[in-house]
Order: structure tokens, then sequence, then C-alpha cells
């Protein structure tokens, strides 16, 4: 039995995957200036592990999206590519014939996945959603007031990856007035399934080689400070403040790493540091590869993260930590408190929100800084406690070992990807046997177009019945542009040239013909042919065969 064979059974169900299969971690190691953000981390790692590891196959997934990702596919896309399948986003009527099929989204859209099964008549079909941040919150409670609100169900999931989550989307839910809520209660289940991380990468590398590879002394005592670098994200200066109260001689060495392509945050910290008087002990790495935040991990010694934002639900550089053999030092902000236990595996740092007279509302006349990050600009993470909890661990070698070793432990339990992925199957099996009795509330809802929309926009919509030809003036511009405006990730150069090659065949042609006949080599969508003959006729290669002075007739 293959590996594919191995993790899919047919009788489980199917998945719809609705998102992109990248590997951001992936694209910086060839160019520093990609963005990575915790997201971007467990993207690639949920959608490596469901591959990997979920029963229910295959995964679904749309071309316009793996136009995208197959054109810079991970390495590892390819031993799993089998268990990928290709469906139109525009038209998913192929899909109508399964069964079981779970619709996934990975972000917080559930409605355009509950339009998609009423219009397709599949009201058996459960629909999760995962939730990565919490920011911004307003959006969140946006969804909550929607009057389509009441097509999701209890066989439906909104998947929280902490307590502390969910019970800020419960807040948030209760927050909106009982009046204009379209439901009394939230329709939908909301499990806690943590984020996963691949605890044995990150238990792969030595410390000795690691600190040979970044100049570190091995008798220094590392702390490390690892994600994007950014005010927005986690103000650094408590804990540069708390460090500088080290002794100077106790060999104690801080390390910040991360991303830092939005702010460009490393030569400031590093004059705040000199301004400190802590310069010469602390280190900036700067838009890190993946191979190297491997070997700063592997590095430390102790792990920091002073967070106090609004959009954590779930801290991926905690877990990453844990799964490293670090203890932690971090606020006990949101759920950093059910990852790690105050003295057992790390300590936890009190934080306090600042006084004020008169609430933040979440919705404001000012737009300019949201409300969220002044939240975070004005809480405070206690320095003292932090401090202490410094001195605890430079002075212990035998407690930093036995919180690591303890933080490993549980990482490897409930924190691996298989683990986490055996969660999200048993919760998508209950959710098909509870779905199987689900009868339509009402019968397919109605969703505009764009071009219903915005009809008042052009002069008119081209028509099935209406012709185009090749425009024989800009002949030598056919046969160049094509490859030009092949690059896009939408468009694809050898329908373009397919088009162009059917028309200098066929002659003025009828659009609808011209759309059957181009489409033939291989299967393409009525919707992607018309788009590529619209590009071509933008750019002069084709034209209406009318004439322009007729076309507003």
């Amino acid at each position: 039995m293959d590996r594919t064979e191995q993790f899919t059974d047919s009788l489980a169900g199917a998945l719809l995957f609705d998102g992109e299969i990248r590997d951001r971690e992936l694209q910086k190691s060839m160019r520093k200036e990609v963005r990575v953000q915790g997201f971007d981390v467990f993207l690639a790692g949920f959608a490596k592990a469901l591959l990997a590891h979920s029963r229910l196959g295959p995964v679904h997934v749309t071309r316009e999206a793996a136009t995208s990702f197959l054109r810079a596919a991970p390495p590892w896309l390819q031993e799993h590519a089998g268990r990928l399948s290709m469906v139109s986003a525009n038209d998913p009527s192929e899909l109508a014939s399964i069964a079981r099929l779970v619709l996934l989204s990975v972000g917080p859209e559930m409605i355009q996945l509950a339009w998609l099964r009423s219009r397709l008549h599949r009201p058996d079909w459960p629909i999760t959603a995962i939730l990565h941040s919490l920011s911004p919150a307003p959006r969140i409670r946006y969804f909550f007031t929607s009057a389509l609100l009441p097509m999701l169900g209890r066989h439906d999931a909104f998947v929280c990856p902490s307590r502390a989550a969910k019970k800020a989307l419960e807040n948030l839910f209760f927050s909106v007035p009982e009046e204009i809520r379209s439901c009394s209660t939230i329709p939908f289940e909301m499990p806690v399934i943590p984020f996963g991380i691949d605890f044995h990468e990150h238990a792969s590398i030595g410390k000795e080689e690691a600190r040979r590879t970044h100049g570190i002394p091995s008798s220094a005592v590392v702390f490390l400070c690892f994600g994007r670098l950014a005010m927005d994200k986690c103000d650094l200066l408590p804990l540069m403040i708390a460090f500088s109260q080290l002794p100077k001689d106790s060999g104690a060495v801080l390390l910040m790493a991360g991303d830092d392509t939005q702010l460009r945050m490393g030569s400031p910290l590093l004059g705040l540091a000199r301004e400190l008087g802590c310069g010469d002990r602390v280190q900036i790495l700067t838009d890190v590869s993946r191979t190297a935040k491997l070997e700063i991990f592997a590095a430390a010694d102790v792990f920091v993260s002073p967070t106090e934002n609004t959009q954590e639900s779930f801290s991926m550089t905690l877990a990453e930590a844990m799964a490293s053999g670090l203890p932690v030092v971090t606020s006990d902000w949101g759920a950093h408190g059910e990852l790690v236990e105050h003295g057992e595996t790390g300590f936890l740092i009190p934080t306090y929100l600042p006084p004020v007279a008169e609430p933040w509302h979440m919705l404001t006349l000012y737009s300019g800084i949201p409300q969220e990050n002044l939240i975070s600009m004005s809480t405070a993470v206690d320095v003292d406690h932090l401090l202490h909890s410094l001195q605890l661990l430079l002075a212990s070698p035998d407690l930093r070992e036995r919180m690591g070793r303890e933080a490993k432990r549980r990482a490897a339990e409930t924190l691996d990807w298989p683990v986490v992925v055996g969660q999200y199957d048993a919760l998508w099996l209950e959710l098909l046997e509870r779905a199987g009795a689900v009868r339509a509330k009402s019968g397919p809802f109605a969703c505009s177009s764009f071009q219903e929309v915005f009809a008042g926009y052009p002069t008119r919509s081209l028509q099935a019945e209406d012709s185009v030809e090749v425009n024989q003036a800009l002949g030598g511009v056919a046969r160049r542009l094509p490859g030009v405006l092949g690059t896009s990730p939408h468009f694809d150069a050898d329908l373009f040239h397919q088009v162009i090659a059917t028309l200098e065949s066929e002659g003025p042609t009828r659009i609808d013909r011209l759309v059957e006949l181009a489409a033939a080599p291989r299967p393409r969508s009525a919707t992607e042919v018309g788009r590529h003959i619209g590009r071509l006729i933008k750019y002069g290669v084709l034209r209406v065969s009318a004439g322009p002075q007729e076309i507003g007739r």
C-alpha cells in the first residue's frame, strides 16, 4: 500500500480545501523580502499534515488556487500530489455527486461555503472553518450579524485553537445587540483544537552544531525571542529593559530574530539595546530562513515572549519552542496559559490592561490606528516578574533542563501534527454523521454576480453570439503577448495561444463556438476561456468582429 492509499479512506469522506497550499518560509529562504507571519507557518504545516495524515480524501482544491501554488510548489507537495483533485471555483457542480464531503476553510469564512452547498442541494455537507487571528475583531462581529448565519447549523464547526479564543468569539457574538442578531445563540459548534507543529523537525538539530553556525559561545545562556518584528505584534522594549538588569558577567545573551520585512526594526532595536547598556549582549537576526530558524531554536536555552496583542488566538512560536525542548517565559496573555504551565514548563508573567475612564469601543470615528493596536500599546507586561523569571532560569541549569524536558514531552503528546490532524478527523467524522440527517432549510439562496451588480458600468457585455477575430493590424503583437500575459498565475499562456491559433484557422468565430474549440485540447471551463478572450481583446490582439462603431447599438 503506498502512502496515498495508507492515509485515504474513501468511506470516511472527502475534503474541499478552500485555500492555497504554500510554504512562505521556504520562499523566504530564496527571497528575504518575502513576508512571513504566523498564519503562513500554520497554513504550510496544516496543509502538509492534512495530506500526510488525514483519513479523509481525496482533497479537492480549486484550479484557480492550484494554478498559483503549483508553479512554486513546495518539495513536500510532490509526495502527496496523488491526493489532490482539481475543481473549478466558478463551476463546482462536479462535486455534487460526492456523498460525504467536508467543506474546509482555513479562515473564518463560512457563508460562501453555505452558499455552495445550498446551490448544489447538498445540506448534508458539513462546513469547518478555522480561526487564526482575532484581529480585526469588528470583521468577525459583522460575520455574527449576517442574515445568512441561520444557514449554518450543528453539523458545522468554527474551530478555535484555544479556549481563550473561543471565549473571545462568544463574547463578540453576545456583544451584538439581541435585536439585530439573526440567531439567539451561535448556530454552529466551536470545538477547540490547537495548531500543530512538526515535532521531529524541531528536535533534529544539536545545540553545539547550531551555536557554531551562528557564532554563539558554548558557555553562553541564550534567551531567545522569535517572531515578527513589529510593534503591533509585540513590544520588545520591556524584555530589553528586564534583560539589561542581568549581570554583565553572567554570560547571558539575548537573541531576537524573525521576519522584519514590514517595519525594518532590526537597527532601531539594536540601538535601544545600546542605550540600555546591553548592546554587546544582544544579537538581532532578521528575515531568517526556516533552516536558520530551526538552528536558532536549537541554539537557545530559554524562550521568551512578552506578547500583549489581541491578534493572538494561539502562539506558534511557543509551540515551536516547546518542541525544541526550551523552557518558556511568556506573558499570561490569552491562550499562553493553555500551553505553558507555570512552574512546570516555564513561567507566566502577569499582564495588566491600562486604567481608562471610558471603554474602547470597537466602532470609532477614527480608523488611523485600530483600537486593538492602542490596547496592546498600553497593556503592561510586569517587568519585575519578567526579570525575576529570567534570573531564576539564568542561575539554574537544572531548572532549565527540567522545564525544557517537560515542555518537549507535552509538545510531542499534544501538538505534533499527526495528533492534531487525528482530532480534526474525529471532528469531521462526527459532523458527517450528524449531517446525514440534515434537510435543506429552504431552496438555494440567491447570490448576485459581478455582471449583475456592475451591469451599468461597461458599454455592454459581450454575448455568446458575438463574433471575434484576430486583429491583423497587430499580428506581431499577437505572437509575442501571450507569453507575457501568461506569467500571471490566473492566466495560461497555452490557452492564449490556443485561442489565437483557433481564430487564425477558423476566421471570425462566435464566442460560444470559440470557447468550445479552445477548451477542446484539455478540459477547461467556459468561464476560464472567456476570461482569456476578454484579456486578449483588452490588449487589441483580438477584436469584436462587429467593429467598434457597432458595439453600442
